[in-house]
């Protein structure tokens, strides 16, 4: 289990969580723009879609200079950091998983709509959902994960059981886990990734995302 051990990339950059106002500002053009920067410096996003009861909104984590030009036009508002009220001490009613692919990692995606058949949820019920993509030449390597957060255990695994379904017609899949709700909890807080990414996602299992995919992912559009 060493090789999965997980690190975040681009210590010393400076990293925030925003806002975004206007997603529907978000493009392919933004994305690969971004791609070209954060490939020099080989570090990462995180592009997070978050609902709480009837409403949703779109953030992302990256390193501040890089996101600061697109400000204005994504309407970029820093924020505190939402996933540091899990605590090891409170996580009753918190369930967390990752998603891959069940297709080679370059296969095509096709996502539109992935959040049709969402869930209902109750007011103080959570669902966040987290795409982490580090580029490389042409595509961008990504890992997938996501957490409910509700009134108590029995519901959480209802409800993983009901959105761990979400792209399963495109081929995404919940993988097996052999890590405790805890650990995967403090993997999603740290934006992290694999130390041997490129080896586990060898195995089929992490997908590698066009900034097309990423759009859809997110249901930026």
């Amino acid at each position: 289990m060493e090789d999965y051990r997980e690190t975040t990339i681009g210590l010393g950059v400076d990293y925030s969580l925003f806002l975004i106002r206007q997603p529907q500002a978000l493009t392919e053009q933004i994305i690969q723009s971004l791609h070209q920067e954060i490939l020099k410096e080989g570090l990462i996003l995180s592009w997070e879609r978050l609902f709480k009861g009837s409403k949703s909104a779109l953030v992302v984590f990256g390193p501040v200079n890089l996101l600061q030009p697109f400000s204005t036009r994504l309407g970029l508002l820093e924020l505190e950091d939402y996933s540091q009220k899990l605590t090891p001490q409170h996580l009753t009613g918190v369930t967390c998983w990752e998603v891959g692919t069940k297709h080679s990692p370059s296969a095509p995606l096709s996502l539109n709509n992935l959040f049709k058949e969402f869930p209902q949820l109750q007011v103080e019920e959570e669902f966040w959902w987290q795409v982490v993509v580090q580029p490389k030449l042409s595509h961008f390597q990504s890992v997938i994960r996501a957490v409910v957060v509700a009134a108590n255990q029995k519901k959480a695994q209802e409800l993983q059981e009901s959105l761990s379904k979400i792209g399963g017609e495109a081929g995404l899949a919940l993988l097996p886990q052999p890590y405790a709700v805890s650990q995967l909890v403090k993997f999603y807080q740290d934006r992290a990734l694999p130390h041997n990414l490129t080896v586990i996602a060898g195995k089929g299992i992490f997908p590698l995302l066009t900034a097309s995919e990423i759009l859809d992912l997110v249901g930026a559009r």
